[in-house]
């Protein structure tokens, strides 16, 4: 029989500071592998061959592993550290990524973009040192508990019809012209996910060391919740997607971080009827560290921008010189590569150029990758659109 939920171990703080943060190496390292395959794919192949030729690559491949068990220990950190630690952490794989960049792809950040990576640096050095101990709930029952609080159905129901509203009312009319429309339907979901996660990844954790006395799968709710979570990454995918495809990749990723640590934050502290801060100044020192890190994701996005000038700039003089459009479109084609390394937590797909078949590019969300591929999309309509690339400055 399920027992309250007792005080957990110091230890589990750490233990989940440590698997949030090494998975973030993890993701981070990965991009440089998949990107290192991808560039040896398109110089034997050229532009990436038929589309699918870095499958045979073992760089590529490499990288996929490192990402899968960047996910997985991803997922077990909720299992060992509430959502206000695991999540804002998620940053941390940019960082990573920008940096082995430079150091073994030799793509030189400019100095905005240091800034930037140390902004997040010390932001989620702040959370490490202030963030709460306790994880919320162990068993099936208890998290059920919590769902079942009126407070929360309330909150649960309001998230419910105001993604209603933004999926069947606002997104026909503004869904193509305003980004917030699909970033904060999927930052709504993801909060949702990611507390669904924490839950299942707490009775895991807590079914090992009880597994006679006291087994988790025993208790039919764990199916349910199995079920809410496939549905609830399937949804954000599909709406992270619309905002991919429809807007820069330069507004949606830092704004849709933003929104869905914020979305995932309240989400958490309804369910868990607050945050187990000691007091009021360790409470405004979190916020403060989460504000340093977006700060620092919008500062390594912000080049992001001044990339997609330059571009624009260089191919406007190369009109009307076919070899100085070969060249420009080349820049473009590598941009896309470049994106690669300088993905986050919440992983981002780049529109292509209609000259340029993408490689596959990763989106990320609440703990999740999915590897897709854009064909041939028309830049037209999002110029801004260029990837980071930190090899220029």
């Amino acid at each position: 029989m399920s027992t309250p939920h007792d005080a957990e171990p110091t230890w589990y703080k750490y233990v989940g500071i440590t698997l949030a943060l090494t998975s973030g190496l993890f993701i981070g390292s990965s991009f440089i592998f998949k990107k290192r395959g991808l560039l040896d794919t398109k110089a034997k192949h050229g532009e990436l061959g038929d589309g699918h030729a870095y499958l045979k690559s073992p760089m590529w491949w490499t990288g996929m592993i490192l990402m899968a068990l960047g996910e997985v220990l991803n997922f077990v950190a909720y299992a060992f550290s509430p959502a206000i630690l695991v999540t804002p952490l998620g940053a941390i794989s940019v960082v990573i990524s920008a940096i082995l960049s430079e150091i073994f792809l030799k793509e030189r950040l400019n100095f905005t973009g240091k800034v930037g990576c140390a902004q997040c640096i010390i932001g989620a050095i702040i959370i490490v040192l202030h963030a709460p101990e306790s994880n919320g709930s162990d068993t099936i029952p208890e998290f059920f508990g919590y769902v079942m609080a009126p407070s929360f159905i309330m909150y649960a129901v309001l998230c419910g019809a105001g993604i209603a509203y933004l999926v069947y009312i606002i997104a026909p009319l503004h869904g193509e012209t305003n980004p917030m429309v699909y970033i904060t339907t999927c930052s709504l979901i993801g909060s949702f996910l990611v507390l669904s996660c924490q839950g299942l990844g707490s009775s895991l954790a807590y079914t090992f060391s009880h597994w006679n006395e006291d087994n988790q799968f025993l208790q039919w709710p764990i199916y349910p919740l199995i079920a809410f979570i496939a549905l609830t990454v399937t949804a954000q995918i599909h709406f992270l997607n619309k905002a991919l495809n429809t807007f820069s990749t330069a507004i949606v990723t830092p704004v849709y971080y933003v929104t869905f640590t914020t979305c995932t934050l309240i989400s958490s502290a309804v369910l868990f009827r607050g945050f187990t801060v000691n007091d009021t100044v360790e409470g405004i020192t979190l916020i403060m560290g989460f504000l340093a890190i977006v700060a620092g994701v919008a500062l390594l996005f912000d080049y992001n921008d001044k990339m997609a000038r330059r571009l624009l700039r260089l191919q406007a003089r190369a009109e009307g010189d076919s070899e100085g459009a070969g060249l420009v479109m080349g820049s473009i084609g590598q941009s896309e590569l470049d994106l690669d390394s300088m993905d986050s937590r919440f992983s981002m797909t780049k529109k292509a150029d209609k000259a340029v078949v993408a490689p596959p590019l990763i989106k990320k969300s609440a703990g999740v990758e999915v590897v897709l591929e854009m064909e041939n999309v028309d830049r037209s309509r999002t110029p801004s659109a260029a990837p980071l690339n930190p090899s220029s400055s």
